[in-house]
């Protein structure tokens, strides 16, 4: 809906309809949101502020009574829900000691520095354009408009449901100061990005990622190509990437990439323009170092484990070169816990003992071993073998399937491959059942025991996603990984249609992927 709105605006600027016309439907949906059956009240005001942001100068000029009362609005409500947006800072990512304003007050501040800085300066005759809408330039807009009001065309009714409404999230996202909040502390005059401009850049590095959300390479050459000579470029690049990366939900009814995706970008930026490394790395520090970092192991699991498995790769592309702190007594000491589960990650990626031989043993004062983090060496021939068993060859197919961008890796493959790495085979089930002695020579039986134990793994693991789904109504990110669970089993339940009897019974719980594998799988019998 914002971009819709946007849009109509955009169309207003380059005199293709009347802006009384887009004024009319601004003001038709801000009183919708007054309306007492209105939960979502604040979205109305948050998509006409979108709008208002990209109008031109001329325009406000022209109307500026009208506009002026819709911003006066939305000033009164950012003023309005400072308790509420307190609560909702509490629940973020970073807690309210880090971020205070959401993007609804960001919004509003943006187009009141718009209001003071380029439209009341070119009403008096100062010059001063928007950085990212170069048609508002002197001489360019008058040869982009139409400027004939017989061949201008009024919006015709939008009609603004107030389910349509009530359905987009209530809350909206924080952005937390990485990077860009300690470079705009430093005085480079004139090369700073004003405060409109860097909300309109953040905005379009959002829906760049969105839009590109299937190619990584593209999405990384599309952001860069945003044309912008500024010092705060790069930095709000930066920032703008971390923030998706740890960002805990998704805030828009558009589905969130995974993210292992915002992973891949990042390095991918990194890989064509060097020059972001040491940001990258100074922005994974601020998330992770001093007494009391931003993400830590108290923090949202998803974001904990989203940020792991980027350090996890960060190591392996940069040589396994790291400045570890984890001296105690240092104040930009690194979370142990963090470090520990990137390390854990690094290990489902490469070998242990290729972890031991790159790792720095340890660190000055020497008490300090990096070593320590690292998880003792896998296996499977213990009293530890099914958890080893649950976790780990799940893992290691989605990740391995994610950044090839190829096929899942069959449950077949998998459970042979535990196998091999079990001598002797698997020796305690699921329910802590003995189950037949693995010694037995024939492989084929081995492999069947290996994928009915990979069946009631699923099954274990498909209802936790239930149930964590159904305690989360407004996580979607839980979807991709409940998929890629039923696919992983359908590829088990095509190569041994003997484990069919072992699948649960459906119930209404059941998510719809689960009960089309079993149908699919019934089809083969």
């Amino acid at each position: 809906m914002k971009i819709l709105m946007r849009f109509l605006v955009e169309l207003a600027n380059c005199r293709c309809v009347l802006l009384e016309s887009v004024l009319a439907a601004m003001q038709e949906l801000v009183d919708l949101g007054k309306n007492e059956d209105v939960r979502n009240s604040e979205m109305s005001v948050y998509i006409t502020m979108h709008g208002l942001l990209v109008l031109s100068a001329e325009l406000y000029k022209e109307n500026k009574e009208a506009i002026d009362k819709l911003i006066d609005l939305g000033i009164k409500i950012h003023e309005e829900r400072s308790e509420r947006r307190g609560k909702l800072a509490a629940c973020v990512a970073a807690s309210s000691e880090f971020v205070s304003e959401d993007d609804f007050d960001r919004l509003v501040e943006a187009v009141v520095s718009m209001r003071k800085q380029v439209w009341e300066a070119v009403a008096s005759g100062e010059e001063s354009p928007v950085l990212l809408r170069p048609y508002e330039m002197s001489g360019l807009a008058p040869k982009l408009a139409v400027n004939q009001p017989e061949h201008m065309l009024e919006v015709p009714n939008i009609e603004w449901k107030m389910e349509r409404l009530d359905s987009l999230p209530r809350c909206f996202p924080f952005r937390i100061p990485l990077t860009s909040a300690r470079h705009n502390g430093e005085e480079v005059a004139g090369k700073c990005l004003s405060l409109h401009d860097t909300y309109i850049l953040d905005t379009l590095f959002d829906e760049i990622m969105t839009a590109f959300d299937k190619h990584v390479g593209e999405c990384a050459k599309q952001l860069l190509k945003v044309p912008v000579m500024s010092e705060d470029f790069l930095p709000r690049l930066v920032d703008s990437m971390f923030n998706r990366l740890v960002r805990p939900y998704a805030m828009d009814r558009i589905q969130e990439p995974p993210k292992l995706f915002f992973t891949r970008l990042i390095h991918s930026v990194m890989a064509l323009q060097s020059s972001t490394k040491p940001l990258i790395e100074e922005a994974l520090k601020l998330l992770i170092s001093g007494p009391k970092p931003l993400v830590d192991a108290g923090s949202d699991i998803r974001m904990e484990m989203a940020l792991a498995d980027f350090f996890a790769m960060h190591l392996i592309n940069s040589d396994y070169k790291w400045e570890f702190d984890i001296d105690p007594n240092s104040p930009t000491r690194q979370s142990q816990g963090l470090l520990r589960a990137g390390i854990a990650a690094l290990l489902r990626l490469s070998f242990h003992q290729n972890l031991l031989a790159h790792l720095p043993d340890t660190l000055e004062p020497k008490i300090l071993q990096v070593h320590s983090l690292i998880p003792p060496e896998p296996r499977v021939n213990n009293k530890s073998v099914f958890e080893f068993f649950r976790f780990y060859p799940v893992r290691l197919a989605c990740t391995f399937a994610a950044l090839l961008d190829q096929e899942f890796v069959t449950a077949t493959a998998v459970g042979k491959y535990i196998l091999l790495k079990s001598e002797g085979g698997l020796r305690e089930g699921y329910d802590g059942m003995v189950q037949e002695d693995g010694r037995a020579q024939d492989l084929q039986k081995q492999l069947e025991r290996a994928q009915q134990t990979l069946v009631e793994v699923f099954n274990s693991a498909v209802a936790d996603l239930i149930a964590a789904y159904n305690g989360l109504d407004v996580d979607e990110s839980f979807d991709d990984m409940r998929q890629t669970l039923v696919e992983l089993l359908l590829d088990v339940c095509r190569s041994n249609l003997a484990l069919l009897p072992s699948l649960q019974t459906a119930t209404v719980d059941t998510p719809p992927e689960m009960k089309t594998v079993i149908s699919n799988v019934e089809i083969l019998v």
